[in-house]
């Protein structure tokens, strides 16, 4: 199984698949495959074909340098989390884990990046060389995040789902 089809099939069980639904306090509105009235207006959610939503996620969700992200869940987690906060946030989020993770490590003779929300080849470089060891970093930023998102109003109720979300384990590593 391709890595696209790995990470959008975890990516479909936390976003409801293929039922249309409209979430009281959800920001985005109206939903189906994970695609949101808000970030598509006009589009027509409710008509909205796996094929399309395949289409969607692949163009606007999955850019190129997630398949350059060496450790799987890394590069999974990466991909789920822009589906559900936004591909530049996740992005910006790996680098600050990047730049946590390698200060007070002499082992890897990297600087520490420039956070802008673009991973490029000076990123993927430091990804890479962190490897796994990254993993656990980011996914307590992504889960900050959750906690401190969820201290705004409506979000509250959708923090158990979050974590729940970010616990399940995408690839079988």
């Amino acid at each position: 199984m391709r890595r696209f089809d790995t990470f959008f099939s975890h990516t479909m069980k936390w976003e409801g698949g293929d039922q249309y639904h409209e979430v009281e306090g959800d920001p985005g509105g109206a939903t189906k495959y994970g695609i949101s009235q808000k970030a598509y207006p006009s589009l027509d959610i409710e008509a909205l074909t796996f094929e399309e939503a395949v289409e969607i996620y692949q163009r606007d969700y999955s850019p190129s340098y997630i398949e350059q992200v060496e450790h799987d869940e890394t590069a999974g987690r990466l991909f789920d989390f822009g589906v559900n906060a936004g591909t530049g946030r996740a992005a910006t989020l790996l680098q600050i884990a990047a730049n946590e993770e390698l200060t007070g490590r002499s082992d890897i003779p990297l600087r520490p990046l420039k956070v802008d929300g673009e991973i490029g080849p000076v990123s993927l470089r430091l990804i890479n060389c962190l490897g796994e060891d990254l993993y656990d970093e980011y996914h307590r930023l992504i889960a900050q995040f959750y906690t401190n998102l969820a201290q705004k109003g409506s979000y509250k109720k959708f923090l158990r789902g979050w974590l729940n979300r970010l616990n399940d384990p995408i690839t079988e590593d």
